[in-house]
């Protein structure tokens, strides 16, 4: 056993004991430790996205295996910006892996034109995050939403609730909540899970909105009825 790990083991044991004997004297007293909280490399938007088009299966008819053959090589490199604890910005690559991205890249859009929405999903992803073939971040964010809104047209409940998410957040788009419900609610209708649950709760709180109105309504009925009676009953009294 090596002398560094012999001599740890023996100030582990020591300071063990310490603490036992501190134990039986006194009551624990455990500080209150704040969590540390650390911002993810990838933006929340678009980590929910990729774990969609895991998790959510939504049927394609081309591009199948050139979509496949991209993430493939697209998921490597997704599990190491995971990992690292800086925006996925400042994350770097050799020279040969952004080449090998860049073939993924080229096959996920042969995928996207040939009309698998997954791959126009994933397509938009990187040219929002700037990622993408367009070296021209402006030029490439039209191209992200136009990727996401097309992918959305072909009734893919994971693009409809990106790009209601998009419209709600103003991301890539002017902020515009009428179109986030919109396409809320189409991803709700084609059996996207979290879109129906706001559906269900942005109605639950129209109709306890409109129930109070309702109320408040009918109390100053009320209140104006009574009012009435008690002018009649007055002038009853003086005319009696």
């Amino acid at each position: 056993v090596p002398l560094e790990a012999s001599s740890a083991q023996t100030a582990q044991v020591k300071n063990s004991q310490a603490e036992s004997d501190e134990i039986a004297i006194k009551p624990i007293i455990k500080p209150a430790v704040k969590p540390l909280t650390k911002e993810a490399p990838t933006p929340e938007l678009f980590s929910q996205l990729l774990t969609e088009l895991d998790e959510i299966e939504v049927t394609q008819t081309a591009g199948k295996t050139e979509y496949e053959q991209a993430c493939k090589v697209l998921d490597q490199f997704e599990q190491h910006i995971a990992k690292q604890d800086k925006p996925r910005a400042q994350v770097t690559f050799s020279q040969q892996h952004l080449a090998a991205k860049q073939q993924a890249l080229l096959k996920l859009q042969d995928a996207a034109h040939a009309g698998n929405s997954a791959a126009m999903l994933r397509l938009a992803m990187y040219e929002l995050l700037g990622e993408g073939a367009n070296t021209d971040k402006v030029a490439g964010m039209e191209s992200g939403v136009e990727w996401v809104k097309q992918a959305a047209s072909k009734d893919d409940s994971r693009a409809q609730r990106l790009l209601s998410k998009l419209y709600y957040q103003g991301f890539g788009v002017p902020q515009d909540m009428t179109n986030g419900k919109y396409w809320l609610e189409q991803a709700a209708k084609n059996g996207h899970a979290e879109a129906a649950s706001l559906m269900s709760q942005w109605q639950q709180a129209q109709t306890l909105i409109s129930t109070q109105k309702q109320e408040q309504h009918s109390l100053k009925r009320y209140q104006l009825l009574f009012a009435v009676i008690i002018v009649i009953a007055i002038l009853i009294f003086i005319i009696v």
